[in-house]
């Protein structure tokens, strides 16, 4: 169940519950099967997938925000790049879609080029 409100004493803890309550709901439910998704049903694991794309992201995001260092293990950004490749297709990019268009980077760094992948401008 998703408290009305979460009470938390910093914007990365507010992050961390909200995250866990989401984790939670998967843990309980399981990845199996199908689940109602956008105008039909998809495996469960597309909707998890895109979580794991989304936490990572996002914390790109809020650290390039506040000009602060981000960094992510190498096996957890590949398997978040994989993730990427299935899930982000040409069809789900550019304006109103979900993804903006992949940019370049001059980057060897996996996670700036996961950003780029994105449509992040890094």
């Amino acid at each position: 169940e998703v408290p009305e409100s979460i009470e938390a004493s910093s914007a990365e803890d507010y992050i961390a519950q909200a995250s866990e309550l989401a984790l939670a709901a998967w843990r309980d439910r399981g990845v199996e099967g199908e689940v109602p998704f956008g105008d039909g049903n998809a495996p469960a694991t597309v909707p998890v997938g895109i979580l794991s794309l989304e936490f990572l992201i996002h914390a790109w995001d809020f650290a390039t925000a506040i000009g602060a260092p981000v960094s992510s293990p190498a096996p957890l950004t590949a398997f978040v790049q994989e993730l990427g490749a299935m899930i982000i297709q040409p069809d789900n990019r550019g304006e109103g879609k979900g993804f903006a268009e992949e940019t370049t980077t001059s980057s060897d760094d996996p996670l700036v080029q996961l950003m780029a992948f994105t449509g992040r401008q890094t």
